[in-house]
């Protein structure tokens, strides 16, 4: 929104330093656990599945709207 771009870029740069260890946690965890880089691969997949089915959940077309732009046709 309008007059809260600090706030929100803020945000979004804590969320993206503080769990930047996740992903290496992860793999490192797995591959220890099985000794098999694939599966280590597959738990780093795992963040990106789950990060597509929460960006599939917020409203795109509002989000537009509340920044101050016109919305396309289609989206």
């Amino acid at each position: 929104p309008k007059g809260k771009e600090a706030e929100y870029f803020g945000f979004y740069e804590i969320s993206d330093k503080g769990t930047s260890w996740l992903g290496p946690l992860a793999f490192a965890l797995v591959f220890q656990l099985t000794n098999s880089y694939r599966v280590g691969i597959v738990s780093v997949l795992l963040f990106f599945v789950i990060g597509f089915f929460l960006l599939l959940a917020v409203p795109m077309r509002r989000a537009i709207i509340a920044a101050g732009n016109n919305p396309p046709a289609k989206l």
